[in-house]
């Protein structure tokens, strides 16, 4: 049997890979007498709901586990807001400069 913290470490890396798609049924099961738009709406409330509390109960710990700081964390979101922003201004700028080039493709 291998020691619990490879158990734990398995165990944790396994939830937070899961595959959504396994939800499926049984959310079809749960809503099946349930109008679409009401199912819709029950979708997007239990997705926000299970996003925002799974973030701050298990959040912090779990980058914790990991071995990733929260500066690193910040740093790295950082960079992808950066490189977000920097990829819509060079579309966008590359759409102003060259309009001929831009309608082409």
């Amino acid at each position: 049997m291998p020691p619990w913290d490879e158990f734990v470490k398995f165990l944790i890396s396994l939830l937070v890979i899961v595959n959504p798609v396994g939800a499926i049924p049984v959310f079809l099961a749960l809503t099946e007498d349930q109008a679409p738009d009401q199912k819709m709406r029950c979708a997007r409330v239990a997705s926000v709901v299970v996003t925002l509390v799974a973030a701050i109960w298990g959040g912090e710990p779990l980058l914790r586990f990991f071995g990733i700081d929260l500066p690193v964390f910040r740093v790295g979101g950082g960079i992808l807001i950066l490189a977000a922003i920097a990829v819509e201004f060079v579309s966008q700028g590359f759409a102003e400069l060259f309009p001929a080039l831009a309608q082409r493709g």
